[in-house]
């Protein structure tokens, strides 16, 4: 099969990169199907969302991950107390 060059260097490059994202956004969001607050997860596709510059996707993702993050720290929280009253 004969290659045909249709592309430079950098477009290949920039075309490898944003495959690269839409499989992380594509994992991003099944993962969320499961557990639509996990902080990691939301992170992560925010970050996708800035690097593809949608920021106001990206500012709820973070508003969202920023919640869940508290939520988390606050029920630790509340298991070491109980945890220490045993």
């Amino acid at each position: 099969m004969k290659t045909v060059e249709c592309c430079t260097k950098e477009d290949c490059v920039m075309c490898a990169i944003y495959h690269n994202l839409l499989q992380v956004f594509e994992h991003c969001k099944n993962a969320l199907l499961i557990d639509p607050k996990h902080v990691k997860t939301l992170m992560r596709r925010a970050r996708v969302y800035i690097d593809t510059k949608d920021f106001a996707s990206a500012y709820d993702d973070l508003q969202i991950a920023a919640a869940a993050a508290v939520d988390a720290k606050k029920h630790l929280s509340q298991a070491t107390t109980l945890e220490l009253q045993r």
